[in-house]
């Protein structure tokens, strides 16, 4: 599965490029099917390249939902991750237009083993602390 970071880096890659304009004129009437097949390639060459630069340590993707507006359990949880020395990436928050809903959000830690399960304590610290007043869970995603 292809996320929208990925594929707007596919797609600036793909901008990026000089297309042979002049190639296309020279192929013809087949230049319709050319044109498609060298779309193709510099499309499978730019997923490879993003495949290719794709952070192998380990990582653990976290999913929020609760009222994580109530006493700043986001900004919270985002302080233990900007304190850590993991690298963390917000994947999604969802964030209903009804104050009675719950929200979510999925984090995306990445960094050392041992790094990433002291913040899961952390996290697991905080929304205890928090559990009388800002209901909220925390459940590890599939990757």
């Amino acid at each position: 599965t292809i996320g929208l970071e990925e594929l707007d880096k596919i797609l600036m890659s793909l901008c990026s490029k000089r297309q042979p304009k002049a190639a296309f004129v020279a192929w013809g009437e087949d230049a319709h099917e050319h044109k498609a097949d060298f779309y193709r390639r510099e499309t499978e060459d730019a997923i490879k390249m993003l495949d290719a630069n794709e952070d192998t340590r380990p990582s653990e993707v976290f999913r929020f939902t609760g009222h994580l507006f109530d006493k700043a359990v986001l900004n919270r949880l985002l302080d233990l991750a900007v304190d850590s020395p993991v690298d963390f990436k917000v994947v999604k928050l969802d964030v209903p237009n009804d104050n009675e809903q719950q929200s979510s959000a999925i984090i995306k830690v990445i960094g050392e083993l041992n790094d990433i399960e002291v913040l899961r304590q952390k996290y697991e610290n905080l929304l205890s602390t928090l559990d009388g007043v800002a209901r909220t869970q925390m459940s590890i995603e599939e990757q």
